[in-house]
């Protein structure tokens, strides 16, 4: 509130119409804080979005008694996704009239489905185990001669295969 209120009170009042800037606001802001970077425009809709918060509600706080948009009617209608498991969040919020975190919600917390891509590669060829045990040999000696070798690795146990017949 003291944001609204520093806009508030550096109002300027010309011909009995009350001027407010939020150019003001800000130099009242970096006097009582020097320190901290501020960009005009950012501060500028920063302080925008309270005063209409502000005289929408009387106050800048977030609602407390905010409802969830995840009842049981909108979980049951997500899990249409599992029918078509390529549809996206954000289609899927379309769809359902929903934000993208509620349905991300719902699918991580309620339906504890986790989002992935796959991801095609090439095929393993006769030539490959040599150099893939090759490399194994190379990994093991690089962790086995206290090299950073581990530390600059990344691991997954995930993957997809596809027969090609």
């Amino acid at each position: 509130m003291p944001l609204v209120e520093s806009y508030f009170r550096n109002a300027t009042n010309v011909n009995a119409v009350w001027t407010y800037s939020a150019q003001n606001c800000m130099e009242e802001f970096r006097a009582e804080f020097p320190e901290v970077v501020v960009i005009y425009r950012q501060f500028q809709e920063a302080v925008s979005r309270c005063i209409e918060v502000s005289r929408e509600s009387g106050s800048v706080t977030r609602k407390k008694d905010r409802s969830s948009r995840r009842t049981d009617e909108t979980i049951n209608a997500a899990e249409e996704i599992e029918n078509e498991p390529r549809t996206s969040i954000r289609r899927l919020a379309q769809q359902m009239d929903l934000s993208v975190g509620t349905c991300h919600a719902i699918l991580r917390k309620d339906m504890h489905i986790y989002p992935y891509k796959i991801t095609s590669v090439q095929e393993l060829l006769p030539v490959d185990p040599p150099r893939r045990l090759e490399f194994c040999n190379w990994f093991l000696n690089g962790l086995n001669n206290d090299d950073d070798t581990l530390r600059k690795s990344f691991c997954t146990d995930e993957a997809w295969f596809h027969r090609t017949d």
